[in-house]
């Protein structure tokens, strides 16, 4: 009985990483996502007003 316990409170764990892996990835893609967007707002920026 103590080992499925065990067992459960691994897998728990487990889905908890992967939970957190993948939140701090879906940030991270965020950020570089608002950064290719703001570097892509200047540049046309630039591109109009030196035209």
């Amino acid at each position: 009985m103590q080992n499925r316990n065990l067992k459960a409170v691994e897998r728990v764990m487990q889905a908890g990483l992967a939970l957190s892996g993948l939140s701090v990835a879906i940030h991270q893609a965020g950020l570089a996502t608002g950064f290719i967007m703001i570097t892509f707002t200047i540049w046309l920026l630039w591109v109009g007003a030196s035209h």
